[in-house]
């Protein structure tokens, strides 16, 4: 376990108090960084914790990394209700878990991460669906390529949100604003045309089959 260090490349976006979850009697105290690089948790060590006792240890900052995930390794965070409040799942690509509280400001943080992760590869795709937020290296395909003899275009392939007029990649069944379901809003558009009625696909009038 060692201390904490940032190196001059690195930029601390937002730090704060933080809990560690590692069991239903296992809490660690301590303080969250969310950096250029990563997002780090430290303890406060044992020995500053028991001077100070369990009210005046708040007002110092935690300094030995207990664990790290550099942003670019984050593939979701994950909200459960814990009690009367929330706790946080964050998952790594290697399938790592660990369960933290933020002391406060939870949206804060949870943008706070967003924000750090697409400053540091902005083709990661983030999606929000309620309190579930993953994010993806896959790659959106946005167009398609049409040939028209000897030449090629490229056609933009997105779709616009009904509520919130975001456009969105094609392929997605979700919106990444507002988690608007494509897949049901198609299903029970179609559910109300008549057995006699369909849809022209390209500009979405209503014909009738005949």
């Amino acid at each position: 376990m060692s201390e904490i260090v940032f190196d001059s490349a690195e930029n601390i976006y937002m730090e704060g108090g933080v809990s560690l979850l590692k069991g239903p009697l296992n809490v660690l105290q301590g303080t969250g960084y969310v950096t250029s690089k990563r997002f780090v948790f430290c303890k406060r060590s044992a020995l500053k914790t028991g001077l100070l006792g369990p009210i005046l240890m708040h007002a110092t900052k935690g300094n030995l990394i207990e664990f790290e995930i550099d942003l670019l390794k984050i593939k979701s965070i994950n909200s459960v209700k814990h009690g009367f409040t929330k706790k946080y799942i964050l998952k790594s690509t290697s399938g790592d878990e660990f369960a933290i509280q933020f002391n406060l400001n939870n949206e804060k943080w949870l943008s706070s991460i967003q924000n750090a992760v697409k400053n540091l590869n902005s083709n990661i795709n983030i999606k929000v669906i309620g309190d579930f937020i993953e994010f993806s290296t896959e790659t959106i395909i946005n167009s398609k390529k049409i040939n028209f003899g000897q030449n090629t275009q490229f056609v933009n392939q997105t779709k616009k949100c009904p509520d919130c007029s975001v456009d969105v990649a094609i392929c997605d069944n979700f919106c990444t604003k507002c988690g608007f379901n494509f897949a049901e809003f198609e299903k029970q558009k179609q559910d109300r045309l008549s057995e006699n009625e369909k849809e022209c696909p390209e500009c979405q009038l209503i014909l009738n089959k005949e």
